[in-house]
């Protein structure tokens, strides 16, 4: 065998072993990409768990551990991207917190209203009538949370002005004692007399000074 023969094989054999070297150099150099503690399916993707974390197969290292795991598969992202954030748990615990105090303050509003009781001439007694009409306001307070009761008593034009205002202060306790007895807070009962200085009925006429013997009860 000649020498320029020889030359040719060693360099023809020299060439296929090393394109074999390479070959098997890139297949271990992708297998240890593979292998960073990761596990893979068949085509060569992450395989991700329940909670959208990339499953390993050992435990990395420090170095490992930076190393990003790949992108997530389109439905384990979806379950993930449709969790709701911490501002948005926060913004629907203040939701709920508001129309809870907005059903409270509903339940607990009221239109102010009021009530009139009648006295027997020259008399602060309560009558029996009367005491039906004060229950009546009585239930309806208790239902809600009020300010105040304003109580205002009032007597006809017979008799001397100052006995008249005397006699419309007295009314006036009269009603603010039986609603304190019958669960309205006193603290919340203010009372007056006012004596005959505003009639609601002509004084001239026995009905109308029927009318102006009064006790005027406003819960605001």
């Amino acid at each position: 065998m000649n020498l320029p023969k020889l030359i040719t094989i060693k360099t023809i054999t020299y060439l296929f072993f090393s394109f074999l070297f390479m070959l098997f150099f890139q297949s271990t150099s992708h297998a240890s990409d593979l292998q960073q503690g990761f596990a893979f399916d068949a085509q060569g993707q992450v395989i991700f768990d329940n909670y959208g974390n990339c499953v390993r197969t050992v435990s990395p290292s420090q170095s490992q551990g930076k190393v990003k795991c790949g992108s997530e598969s389109s439905s384990t992202a979806n379950q993930v991207s449709n969790l709701p954030s911490k501002k948005e748990v926060v913004e629907n615990a203040n939701v709920s917190i508001e129309e809870k105090t907005t059903e409270k303050q509903v339940i607990q509003s009221y239109t102010p209203f009021s009530t009139v009781v009648n006295f027997n001439f020259d008399k602060y007694k309560i009558t029996d009538s009367a005491k039906s009409v004060l229950n009546n306001f009585i239930q309806k307070a208790k239902n809600i949370t009020f300010k105040m009761v304003n109580i205002l008593g009032h007597a006809d034009a017979l008799g001397a002005n100052n006995y008249n205002i005397e006699l419309s202060v007295k009314r006036a306790k009269s009603v603010e004692n039986y609603l304190a007895k019958n669960g309205i807070p006193k603290n919340k009962i203010n009372s007056t007399g006012l004596g005959e200085s505003e009639p609601i009925a002509d004084n001239t006429t026995r009905a109308g000074r029927a009318e102006n013997r009064r006790v005027l009860i406003e819960l605001e």
